[in-house]
């Protein structure tokens, strides 16, 4: 599943332009605090960057073999804290819907969703295996997993 999506360009924009301006303030600033504290802004302007590219580039893939569920991210890297899962182990796939709100300028709030696909373990632990926008891609992986789990 690839990572692109409409957001991308406005992450890679937003990233330089927060980097750029970083630079210049600390630059032009004269003072050798500036320049230090420019420092910390402008790490925070490249991992925005690095977050934009790897949304360029970057898929996740589900993969089942030797009995094992893995989730691993193809394209450059990024960090993954999904730990390999015996299929054996896992007694449920589901979707869940999550609501996500943040305020505008303007007062108002803007509301958006994910979709996250997660499984239960028998020790009735439930894993985030992936998350996307769509409803239909979600329920796609879901249903997928569940075929390959009942076969």
């Amino acid at each position: 599943m690839k990572w692109f999506d409409r957001d991308t360009p406005f992450t890679l924009v937003s990233g330089i332009l927060f980097t750029a301006g970083s630079l210049a303030m600390g630059w032009y600033s004269g003072h050798r605090e500036m320049k230090i504290g420019m420092m910390a802004f402008v790490l925070v302007g490249i991992l925005i960057v690095y977050f934009g590219i790897c949304k360029l580039f970057n898929k996740t893939c589900i993969v089942i073999e030797n009995s094992q569920l893995n989730v691993t991210y193809r394209g450059l890297p990024w960090p993954n804290r999904f730990r390999p899962l015996p299929v054996d182990s896992i007694r449920d796939v589901s979707t869940r819907k999550r609501t996500h709100r943040s305020k505008q300028e303007s007062g108002g709030t803007r509301t958006s969703y994910s979709y996250v696909v997660e499984i239960s373990s028998q020790t009735k632990e439930r894993l985030k295996v992936v998350s996307h926008s769509s409803s239909e891609t979600a329920l796609f992986i879901k249903n997928k997993l569940e075929q390959f789990l009942e076969s």
